[in-house]
């Protein structure tokens, strides 16, 4: 046990930071109390801390640009062994990883050779499964874009499906037959951090899409009202 010089509670030696330089070897003030003080420091000489740091690592460019090469190879070392010892331990693993990798590279290889020799007639074949599947395209392209803006959630062809019989095949906002053409929209846009979950989702004609854009539902309605 230790009595913390701080807040002069007796604790265990363990709730200490550990100090050579005391005789006890362990800091006077417990680590509860050492890292409060710290952290209230750093935030108050956060500006001197940064000059000083900045000013320290100007004047020791060489040497700290030495401990990292030095680290650099030391890590590589280690990593190297601990390759060397899991090749060791699982070799049948290993190989049958490398005739994987050989196949799907070779794949991969046969795919451009056959792109190139066959370009005209597999853009054609493309642009073919487009015109057949334009719900499976929207459904790629809706994913893309949530994907991109990291956005959660997700849904599929049935929701949308659902969807358009609870709006009884009308648009949200206007009420016009969309059952034939339409668009999926974001009730709180993705730009402003909404999921693509089927529940943040809406199906809307394409002038109503067009003109709410990245809006949310409430501004966009307040536009149409004062136009």
């Amino acid at each position: 046990m230790k009595t913390c010089t701080k807040c002069g509670q007796e604790k265990q030696s363990d709730l200490f930071y550990r100090q050579s330089r005391n005789p006890s070897g362990y800091s006077p003030w417990c680590k509860v109390c050492s890292t409060a003080y710290y952290s209230a420091y750093r935030e108050v000489n956060r500006a001197s801390l940064l000059e000083d740091k900045r000013a320290y690592h100007a004047a020791n460019r060489d040497k700290e640009a030495g401990r990292k090469r030095e680290r650099y190879r030391q890590d590589s070392s280690k990593k190297i062994e601990q390759a060397k010892r899991w090749y060791a331990a699982n070799k049948p693993r290993a190989l049958e990883n490398v005739r994987r990798w050989s196949v799907s590279l070779a794949g991969r290889a046969a795919k451009r050779r056959y792109y190139s020799a066959n370009r005209d007639s597999v853009q054609a074949t493309i642009r073919e499964w487009k015109a057949r599947n334009p719900e499976a395209l929207r459904d790629y392209f809706h994913a893309r874009r949530a994907r991109l803006k990291a956005a959660g959630g997700s849904h599929t062809r049935l929701q949308i499906a659902a969807l358009l019989l609870r709006q009884n095949g009308g648009c949200a906002i206007c009420k016009i037959d969309i059952t034939v053409k339409r668009h999926r929209d974001h009730i709180v846009p993705l730009a402003a951090g909404g999921s693509n979950d089927i529940t943040n989702i809406q199906l809307l004609c394409p002038p109503c899409n067009l003109g709410k854009r990245a809006k949310d539902m409430h501004t966009y309605l307040r536009e149409r009202e004062s136009a």
